[in-house]
């Protein structure tokens, strides 16, 4: 049997699911890194966090540029 190709669709809604679930991960990271901002300035380690941040900062970039950048369908 073969397997049938998927309608235009399908792929859309694929994308959009992936790109939904790709936006639900940035937020949760920047999320976390704010708890974790909090939780380093109460405990007084603040030049610790602030390289800790600029990495977090950096990698969330990379990930918001290459959802952002790509083009799918045309």
């Amino acid at each position: 049997m073969e397997k049938k190709k998927p309608t235009i669709k399908e792929v859309v809604a694929k994308v959009e699911m992936l790109n939904a679930v790709n936006t639900t991960v940035i937020e949760m990271i920047e999320n976390l890194g704010h708890v974790i901002k909090q939780y380093i300035e109460f405990k007084g380690d603040v030049k610790d966090f602030h390289e800790y941040q600029k990495e977090i900062i950096e990698i969330s970039a990379k990930l918001k540029g290459e959802s952002n950048g790509t083009k799918i369908i045309e």
